[in-house]
């Protein structure tokens, strides 16, 4: 094996043991650290659309093909208020649209069912040293991992967030909310709310004594409270408002680095 092979192999037996704490078995022997993440992804968004009541499986399918199946079941149930008949196992929602527009739309009954969402991949074979290394910010820029370093506090970790496929830093009691008016998923702490920003133009949640300030060394305006403070990360090189007491955090998952908290 190469050195970068070695690189390599090393994250992936990580990953596996970084999944293994969240309850997703993955073998590294087969399957790449990114091969992991798209797979919980996977899983994540079968369990998301089972609550809704649709059942996937996402041994066979990924969380893009399932999105795409639910919006073409919802279309056929469209259609079939308006006296269109489609199967939606046979049939895609631009087919059914097509179909209309051409005056037809006497297909068998609307109906779809995917095999109950299940996945286990086989246990992992190949076990990591004790202590995996760590490599100098040096290193990493001469290898191209430029892994996160981020501002946060001692009562954050590290979270996945399936719809953006991302990890993230997030105080451990943060739950995933929707952004209606920027149409986004993301870590927030229960007590924050929406807020709009007029000067940005924006939608963002933001904590409910929070107020706009700005921030002269990005020339921007950004929420932010008496307990905020303008840093500078040397990393991303920019000039960031974040708590006053948070401190840099490696996170090895993703490739910036910017302030969190």
């Amino acid at each position: 094996m190469t050195a970068s092979m070695m690189n390599r192999k090393v994250e992936d037996i990580q990953r596996a043991e970084y999944w293994k704490k969240k309850g997703y078995t993955f073998d590294p022997t087969y399957m790449t650290a990114s091969m992991m993440d798209r797979k919980v992804v996977d899983i994540q968004r079968a369990e998301y659309w089972k609550q809704r009541g649709y059942t996937f499986d996402p041994s066979y399918l990924t969380a893009s093909m399932m999105d795409r199946k639910v919006v073409d079941i919802e279309r056929a149930a469209h259609w079939k208020t308006k006296g269109y008949v489609f199967d939606p196992s046979n049939m895609t929602a631009s087919m059914m649209d097509r179909a209309v527009a051409e005056g037809g739309g006497k297909a068998t009954t609307s109906r779809v069912a995917a095999q109950p969402a299940r996945i286990e991949n086989r246990p992992a074979s190949v076990t990591a040293a004790p202590n995996s290394p760590d490599h100098s910010h040096a290193d990493r820029a001469e290898t191209g991992d430029t892994s996160e370093w981020s501002y946060h506090d001692s009562e954050s970790e590290i979270k996945y967030n399936p719809f953006s496929e991302r990890f993230q830093y997030a105080p451990k009691d943060a739950e995933i909310k929707y952004n209606a008016f920027e149409d986004k998923f993301t870590y927030q702490r229960k007590r924050d709310e929406i807020k709009y920003n007029a000067f940005e133009d924006k939608f963002e949640y933001a904590d409910p004594k929070a107020t706009i300030q700005y921030n002269a060394f990005e020339d921007k305006f950004e929420y932010g409270t008496d307990n905020t403070e303008i840093k500078y990360n040397p990393f991303s090189d920019k000039y960031e408002r974040v708590p006053s007491d948070t401190t840099i955090k490696y996170n090895p998952f993703e490739e910036s680095f910017n302030y969190e908290e």
